[in-house]
C-alpha cells in the first residue's frame, strides 16, 4: 500500500512540476515526508531493517525519488533492482515503462506496463498509463482504449481525460 501511494504523490508532483503549478517548497516537504515515512517511521516502531541493497522498498523509492528529477537512466536501474528482488510487482514493472516513456523508448515502456498488466489486470493506473504512453507516441486510437478502460476501472484521471481533453483534441 505504501509503494501505491508512494508513486500515486511522486506521479502527481511529476504532473505539477510538469504544469509549472507546484513550488519549489511543497515539492521539498512532499519528498521529506515520503523519505521520513519509508525510513524514519520504521525504525521508530522497532521494525527490523533488511540490508538496504537487498530490500525492495528501498530500490522502488530510490527509483520513484530519480525519476521525478528526470533521471530516467537512473530510475530504470533503481527499478530494474526492485524487480530483481520482486519480480512479481506490477508497481515496478509499471514505474519502469513510465520511465522509459520518459525518455522516449515506446517499445521497452509498453513492454513493461504490459508485463504490469499481466501482473494485475484490474489496476486502472496500469491502463491509465499505457493510454497516456500510446497517445504520446502517436497511437491516440489505442491510447483512447486504454483510457476509457481506466475510466471503467474507476481511474479518476482517466475519467477527466476523456470528458475534457479528448474531446478538444479530436477536433483539431
Amino acid at each position: 500500500m505504501y509503494r501505491t501511494k508512494v508513486f500515486e504523490t511522486v506521479s502527481t508532483l511529476r504532473q505539477e512540476m510538469k504544469m509549472n503549478t507546484c513550488k519549489p517548497v511543497s515539492v521539498f516537504a512532499t519528498l521529506f515526508f515520503l523519505v521520513f515515512m519509508g525510513f524514519v517511521m520504521p525504525g521508530l516502531a522497532g521494525a527490523q531493517k533488511e540490508s538496504l541493497h537487498g530490500d525492495f522498498s528501498y530500490w522502488f523509492e530510490k527509483g520513484a525519488l530519480f525519476s521525478v528529477y528526470g533521471n530516467q537512466n537512473a530510475a530504470i536501474e533503481a527499478f530494474q533492482k526492485a524487480i530483481e528482488i520482486e519480480p512479481e510487482n506490477g508497481d515496478a514493472h509499471f514505474n519502469i515503462g513510465i520511465a522509459y516513456a520518459e525518455k522516449g523508448d515506446y517499445p521497452k515502456a509498453i513492454h513493461a506496463v504490459n508485463k504490469a498488466l499481466r501482473i494485475d489486470p484490474e489496476r486502472g493506473m496500469y491502463h491509465y498509463g499505457r493510454g497516456w504512453i500510446h497517445i504520446r507516441f502517436g497511437n491516440r486510437d489505442q491510447g483512447l482504449s486504454d483510457m476509457e478502460e481506466a475510466a471503467n476501472r474507476g481511474n479518476p484521471d482517466a475519467k477527466e481525460y476523456l470528458l475534457k481533453i479528448a474531446p478538444r483534441s479530436a477536433a483539431q
